[in-house]
């Protein structure tokens, strides 16, 4: 810090932000999850900076507001979390990782799929929280309760085969489009 304080600021270069893949990736997410499992507030508040921001629908009903700031508010609503879903659980489906961040594929509360995107800081502490839930098996799965106005897709022609392929399990860019489809 003496260092860096006789410095000027325009010679500072931060720590590069981590980097995961591979055994580190899956190493990092193994340990999150475990954490959360144990139901340890602190251990799991140990994970986060102290100016952590938490965005996720699942606050909005355990506190009354979807984005949370600071590691005091943020303790507060895991308390409030944990105290409400005593049962809570995650189980890792699967781990994104790149420069900074980190995205966590889990199963959890009510069997629903959360995709939590993790922003990290070279100490592999998290500083933001975006989490995706998948919709409950009540709620709709477009944004409001119209009917869709577009026509139905029709299958692409076969250019004048007489057998047509099965529609491939495959989505865009070859990508699986998930366990139900």
């Amino acid at each position: 810090d003496e260092i860096r304080a006789a410095w000027p600021s325009s010679h500072y270069v931060p720590a590069p932000p981590p980097s995961l893949g591979g055994a580190a990736l899956r190493t990092f997410a193994d340990e999150h999850v475990a954490t959360w499992n144990r139901h340890d507030l602190e251990a799991i508040l140990a994970l986060y900076t102290d100016d952590v921001e938490l965005t996720s629908p699942l606050a909005e009903r355990v506190v009354g507001t979807t984005t949370i700031r600071g590691r005091d508010e943020v303790r507060k609503y895991f308390e409030a979390a944990l105290t409400r879903f005593p049962d809570l659980r995650f189980e890792l489906v699967n781990a994104y990782g790149s420069v900074g961040s980190a995205t966590l594929v889990m199963r959890t509360i009510e069997g629903r799929t959360v995709a939590e995107v993790l922003t990290l800081e070279p100490d592999l502490r998290i500083s933001r929280v975006i989490a995706h839930y998948e919709p409950a098996r009540s709620e709709p799965a477009r944004s409001d309760s119209r009917p869709s106005t577009a026509p139905p897709r029709q299958p692409p022609p076969t250019h004048g085969t007489t057998s047509r392929a099965r529609p491939s399990s495959q989505g865009a860019h070859g990508v699986g489009r998930g366990a139900r489809d």
